[in-house]
C-alpha cells in the first residue's frame, strides 16, 4: 500500500503592482518578484485592478526566478463586486485586459489625486501610464463577468469575501 503524498503550495494570488493606483511605485514587478522569492512563495499572481499591463514583466521575472506565475486582475463589476479573473495564459490575460479597458468609463485618472498607474519592463523601467482611472466598476455583472471569464478561459475568485459590504 503506498503512503498518500501531500504536497503543500505556498502561494499569493492577490498582488497589486505599481499600475493599481491602490498600489505604490515602489511596487514594481521586479520588486514583488524579490519579496516572493524571500518569502518562498511559489506560485503567485498578479491581479491590479482592471489591467493586467504589468503581467508580461511579472511572467519574465517569475520564470527566471522559478515561480510559477498566473496572470490576471482585480475587477468591480457593476454591484460594485471584486472578483480576481485569474488565466494561465500570458496572452488571454492581456486580451481580457483590453477588453476590460474598452468598458471603463472614461474617468481619466489624476496621478496627484488619485494614484499612479503605470506599467514597467523587467527593469523598472517605465514603458507607460494608463489613461482611464483603473478603480471604476464595468458595466457588468457578477454573472456576467464570470461567464466572460470561464468563455476565455481563466478562473474566477471573489475577493474580499471578509468584508460585510
Amino acid at each position: 500500500m503506498q503512503k498518500e503524498r501531500t504536497m503543500i503550495i505556498k502561494a499569493d494570488l492577490h498582488i497589486h503592482s505599481c499600475l493599481s493606483p491602490c498600489g505604490s511605485l515602489e511596487m514594481s514587478p521586479k520588486r514583488i518578484v524579490e519579496e516572493l522569492k524571500a518569502k518562498k512563495i511559489q506560485l503567485a499572481a498578479l491581479t491590479d485592478h482592471n489591467s493586467s499591463l504589468n503581467c508580461p514583466s511579472f511572467a519574465k521575472l517569475c520564470k527566471k526566478a522559478g515561480i510559477a506565475a498566473l496572470f490576471g486582475l482585480e475587477v468591480q463589476t457593476l454591484e460594485e463586486i471584486h472578483v480576481l479573473a485569474l488565466f494561465n495564459d500570458l496572452e488571454k490575460s492581456l486580451e481580457f485586459s483590453a477588453f476590460l479597458y474598452n468598458l471603463l468609463p472614461n474617468v481619466q485618472n489624476i496621478p496627484e489625486k488619485m494614484g499612479d498607474q503605470v506599467f514597467v519592463d523587467e527593469k523598472d523601467q517605465i514603458l507607460g501610464e494608463v489613461d482611464k482611472y483603473l478603480l471604476n466598476s464595468i458595466p457588468l455583472t457578477i454573472d456576467e463577468l464570470s461567464s466572460e471569464i470561464h468563455t476565455r478561459g481563466g478562473i474566477v475568485i471573489p475577493a474580499h469575501v471578509d468584508r460585510p459590504s
